[in-house]
């Protein structure tokens, strides 16, 4: 492409254009005047050349022509070329068992979130848990948005009250027990807690208020529930005692699904031993069946299962009651001015409340919630004695 007439006078060829020029010195290649305001005019080597190439392969421009022919007949292009051919079939696939097994291995130890991310693109867990392939990111670690400082504080204030019966104190003395607990678990973590910005000294004052409330509410559910906490943050895995299940893949691999509980919940009854898992999200989450069909947002359900099949001798036979999410945050409320605080207790309450699958019979429900008014669990029942057709439940053939 040589330079060409614009406006009548001749376009002198830009920085870019005499770049690329000298990279092929003597291959035959001419190339074209582009603008100087081109943003391609950082290509310095071979390499950024052949980037570009592949970044915009189908683009039929005067300076991809020019790519494509300085690069024609090299390694480089049958390389390209290979990948565009097989870019075109959809269904990717590793064909080479062998290879497959050098990637993955003869056992897959998988989590939930790495089930969920091979179902929503397989192609993402081909590289992140075959190609270990990882972002760059910035090297921090902020204490106070862990979830497992949330973890630590609810379970100890849990056993010592939900658990236990013994009553809550009032809410100053409560305040200053969280706030205890997680300097505790802060001590062997910030080294020198004064130095910290004032950014970390509101998250401190902020968080220990949330969860003080936040324990305030469990201990209201479980004073009226029949479903007690049998344990916390309990792991499945091959050497613990809830053992996770194993499956046999036609291949001969094995695969099974391991990771942490952060509660299970129990209710003795004369049916039998009812079992429900819990877990806290400190940021939005919503169960929905359609995820599930799609192989998403498993986590809760997989636990569910694992521990009525599988788990410890307590556990092992116990009937799936259902699974819940407890949100372990306080979202921002929007009030008018003059609005009572009764009114914002309330709507602080509706925050709360959890969300998830439960069984869907009456005597079980009424177990966590007595009245079956919604307060707590996502279940409520109509005059009429029926559950109205918000309440999220599932019959123990539909939970199978």
């Amino acid at each position: 492409y040589p330079t060409r007439a614009v406006s009548g006078e001749e376009k002198r060829p830009s920085l870019l254009a005499r770049t690329v020029e000298r990279l092929f010195l003597g291959s035959g290649v001419t190339c074209a005047a582009w603008e100087a305001k081109d943003p391609l005019a950082g290509i310095v080597t071979r390499e950024n050349a052949y980037a570009l190439l592949c970044a915009s392969w189908r683009e039929d421009t005067p300076l991809h022509a020019v790519l494509r022919e300085a690069f024609a007949g090299t390694n480089e292009e049958d390389r390209l070329r290979r990948a565009v051919d097989r870019a075109k079939d959809k269904r990717f696939s590793i064909q080479d068992r062998s290879v497959s097994r050098r990637l993955f291995g003869r056992t897959l130890a998988l989590s939930p979130s790495r089930l969920e991310t091979y179902f929503g693109c397989a192609f993402a867990y081909f590289c992140s848990s075959g190609l270990h392939l990882k972002k760059k990111r910035k090297a921090e670690f902020s204490p106070l948005e862990s979830g497992m400082l949330i973890h630590y504080v609810l379970e100890v204030l849990i056993r010592k009250y939900c658990a236990s019966g013994v009553p809550l104190p009032e809410d100053r003395a409560l305040r200053e027990e969280t706030a205890k607990l997680v300097e505790e678990y802060l001590v062997d973590r910030v080294e020198d807690r004064d130095a910290m910005d004032e950014r970390f000294h509101y998250l401190f004052t902020r968080l220990c208020g949330m969860l003080a409330r936040l324990t305030r509410r469990l201990y209201a559910e479980f004073s009226q529930s029949a479903f007690v906490p049998y344990a916390f943050e309990a792991p499945i895995e091959m050497d613990a005692e809830n053992r996770p299940l194993v499956f046999e893949t036609p291949g001969g691999n094995r695969v099974f699904v391991r990771g942490v509980v952060d509660r299970i919940d129990l209710c003795e009854s004369a049916e039998g031993k009812y079992l429900r898992v819990v877990d806290y999200k400190s940021g939005l989450k919503r169960f929905q069946l359609s995820d599930v069909y799609y192989g998403l947002n498993m986590q809760m359900l997989v636990y569910l299962f694992t521990l009525t099949e599988n788990g410890d001798k307590v556990l092992r036979g116990a009937i799936p009651a259902g699974i819940l999410y407890m949100p372990a945050r306080e979202e921002t409320l929007t009030v008018e001015r003059s609005a009572s605080l009764e009114k914002i207790a309330a709507l602080r309450a509706d925050g709360y409340r959890m969300d998830g699958l439960l069984l869907e019979n009456i005597a079980v429900l009424e177990r966590m919630e007595q009245g079956l008014d919604g307060i707590f669990i996502p279940a409520k029942r109509k005059k009429d004695g029926t559950l109205d057709s918000q309440s999220k439940v599932a019959t123990l053939e539909e939970f199978g």
